[in-house]
């Protein structure tokens, strides 16, 4: 019986630390994290011309249909950025950049769909990417940063077309923003973002549609033709007429992804143990294209 008792308290053990990794993306690895961060997907970002670009920040990556996402900016302008004290950093706390597939609904993705058609283009995929702090031991969500973050996003060469470029849509509260490419280079899409809440889509459309003052040789930004204003953050579109009515479009960015906690109940050897994750991980490691 003790012998028993002792085997299934080492199996419950086992069990919890699995769930814990699996369920949490912020748990795992805590201890020994890397600049690749937990990440169950290779994250590599390359530049047409076969350089490797790195990122400077911890990134939770468990993304599909691109080849990688890296944050560009020094790892003391992200402290600043996240208002990280250089005693919080010494004694542990540092930005996690959280990178999945999203798992939007119908009505979400069709609005998506919508925007970008506004640029004669389509969806191609649809992301989660979240901002964390993060101790060792447990994580707060960062809506917002203070000055802009640059991220390179890995272009798959199965998507790459000539006349064509891509962009990032933000959707949040029915309200559509682009994010036009900063560079020229074909295998990369480099956007800056402050915003780190609402709904993110991959979008490719026609070069020619490209707004006149979001081309990557242009550094003023000015506000462009049509229905579209163009500011510091993205160009903000007004929302397609055909979806003034989304019963399932989160009201708030956080809406859809709000940090949910678990409790799994596990019995062995008559002893219960609670483990508690404050985010599941939604890691996808190759989620298809979107029709």
């Amino acid at each position: 019986m003790i012998r028993w008792k002792k085997a299934a308290a080492a199996v419950s053990a086992v069990v919890v630390m699995a769930l814990t990794a699996v369920l949490n993306p912020m748990i795992s690895h805590a201890t020994s994290w890397t600049l690749e961060g937990d990440s169950d997907v290779k994250n590599e970002v390359w530049l047409e011309n076969g350089t490797q670009i790195g990122t400077t920040i911890q990134t939770n990556y468990h993304a599909g249909g691109i080849t990688g996402l890296v944050v560009r900016n020094p790892y003391a302008d992200m402290l600043t950025m996240l208002n990280i004290s250089s005693e919080e950093s010494y004694v542990g706390l540092r930005p996690i950049l959280y990178v999945a597939n999203g798992q939007n609904g119908e009505k979400m993705i069709q609005l998506m769909k919508d925007y970008a058609g506004q640029l004669g283009g389509k969806l191609l995929y649809d992301y989660d990417i979240r901002m964390f702090k993060w101790d060792g031991s447990s994580n707060q969500a960062v809506n917002t940063t203070s000055s802009a973050v640059n991220i390179v996003i890995g272009i798959d060469k199965a998507n790459r077309e000539n006349g064509y470029s891509f962009a990032l849509l933000r959707v949040k509260d029915g309200q559509g923003t682009f994010l036009y490419d900063k560079d020229s280079d074909p295998g990369t899409l480099t956007v800056d973002m402050t915003d780190f809440t609402g709904n993110i889509a991959l979008i490719k459309y026609p070069s020619s549609n490209t707004p006149a003052s979001t081309a990557p040789a242009k550094k003023a930004d000015t506000k462009p033709a049509g229905n579209a204003a163009n500011t510091t953050a993205g160009t903000t579109t007004t929302p397609p007429a055909s979806n003034s009515d989304l019963d399932d479009v989160p009201k708030t960015g956080d809406t859809e992804f709000a940090g949910t906690v678990l409790l799994w109940t596990i019995f062995a050897g008559g002893t219960v143990t609670a483990v508690t994750a404050f985010y599941a991980s939604k890691k996808i490691a190759v989620k298809q294209k979107i029709k």
